[in-house]
């Protein structure tokens, strides 16, 4: 005999029962979630829980540290931390700036220094000479010297340069003109 497929009638849904639902209920209800999550979760832990901030450590931040109903909590002391850690390589890269701006300093005072040691040393070469160059200023000045040493000590004292010549000739010109004032002067009186 052919029998359909027929399900079999689903067994009775048993009824639930609700909880009285009153005010003592929902209060407890809430306090327990609430204690949960601030047992649970530790950020909320942390911003309840006071912790102590050394000025050593406002000093570094060079910042004021925040508080929370006139305390500093956990959660601002771990912030702190992470602020610490950038700060200090903040530091390190500003360091790091300054050593490279001294050792460009450095390197452009050598080179200023190497240029002018370099021009000193060429006048030095030029004045003194050197294994390169056989002619210089002191090395002509210095035969020249005794040359002219030689001559002043072998001149005559009638020996006149051409300013003392020019000089003497002035002189003889002029004593010259006053002896033929006197004689002509003479000259008068002798017939006056």
């Amino acid at each position: 005999m052919y029998r359909p497929n027929i399900p079999e009638a689903a067994p009775a849904k048993k009824a639930v029962k609700f909880v009285k639902l009153d005010k003592m209920n929902v209060t407890c209800a809430v306090l327990a979630i609430l204690g949960l999550a601030l047992l649970g979760c530790n950020t909320a832990m942390d911003h309840i829980t006071p912790a102590p901030v050394s000025p050593v450590v406002t000093d570094y931040l060079e910042t004021e540290v925040p508080q929370v109903w006139g305390f500093t909590s956990l959660y601002h002391v771990r912030h702190m931390n992470i602020q610490i850690k950038l700060q200090h390589q903040l530091r390190q890269l500003e360091n790091i700036r300054r050593i490279e701006d001294e050792k460009l300093r450095h390197s452009f005072a050598k080179a200023y220094n190497e240029a002018a040691k370099r021009e000193g040393q060429t006048i030095q070469d030029i004045v003194v000479g050197s294994e390169g160059n056989p002619f210089s200023i002191a090395g002509l000045l210095a035969t020249a010297a005794p040359g002219l040493l030689i001559g002043r000590a072998m001149k005559r004292k009638q020996d006149y340069s051409p300013e003392e010549a020019k000089k003497l000739a002035k002189d003889v010109e002029k004593r010259t003109r006053e002896k033929v004032l006197a004689e002509v002067k003479s000259t008068n009186e002798v017939i006056a």
